[in-house]
């Protein structure tokens, strides 16, 4: 499925492939987005879906870098959870973006 961006968004920054069975220290449960929570994993801070975690342990190897986007991009989307989307650039370049921010072409 393709999507083009409608509202810009920018990147929280750029994080590593983090491997399944890495320890998450999960924090809060999102007010805004529905089963995902703030944590900590290899002494970063950042956000991960409760599908992705188990018992403290990555379930599986997880990226949580988002895309910046303009809108009038287009994206292909790899994968959805909840709101938002794992989406592939024309450039190669793969991230997360909040469904609220793209509309399907």
């Amino acid at each position: 499925m393709k999507v083009i961006v409608n509202k810009k968004h920018v990147s929280e920054g750029i994080f590593p492939l983090f491997k399944a069975r890495s320890t998450v220290l999960a924090k809060d449960k999102c007010d805004t987005f529905f089963a995902w929570y703030s944590c900590e994993i290899e002494g970063y801070s950042t956000y991960i879906h409760e599908d992705y975690f188990e018992d403290g342990k990555l379930t599986i190897d997880y990226n949580p870098t988002e895309l910046d986007a303009e809108p009038g991009d287009i994206l292909e989307v790899v994968l959805i959870k909840n709101n938002w989307l794992y989406c592939r650039t024309k450039n190669g370049i793969f991230g997360w973006i909040p469904g609220g921010n793209v509309k399907t072409v």
